[in-house]
């Protein structure tokens, strides 16, 4: 039976670790540069009284750019390998904003 149990927990670590390579292949070619960029502009931002706060800016706008490209890709592997399910919720935009859109579009129609 310890066979069997570790057997069981070497194909979990096994299987785990390929989804992290997958991951990191599916994330290195899309991130690398822009974060390589970013730390460029970070080490420049104090050198560069003028640019200063603008490089700050971009720097800080870029890296939560890649941050939600970076999250974005692991939710999709995820959801791919059958790892979580997504949460869809009812969310207010549609109240707010699609619903008043469609009643307009429908008024329009009817005229």
């Amino acid at each position: 039976m310890t066979d069997l149990n570790a057997a069981f927990e070497n194909f979990k670590l096994k299987q785990e670790l390929r989804d992290v390579n997958l991951i990191s292949a599916s994330i290195k070619h899309e991130v690398v540069t822009p974060l390589r960029c970013l730390a460029v502009m970070a080490d420049d931002a104090p050198n560069n009284a003028d640019n200063h706060e603008r490089l700050l800016r971009t720097v800080y706008t870029t890296s939560n750019l890649c941050l939600s490209y970076v999250e974005g890709q692991m939710d999709q592997l995820f959801l791919e390998n059958g790892h979580f399910e997504p949460n869809i919720q009812h969310h207010r935009l549609f109240d707010e904003v699609i619903r008043p859109v469609m009643v307009l579009f429908e008024l329009q129609s009817k005229m």
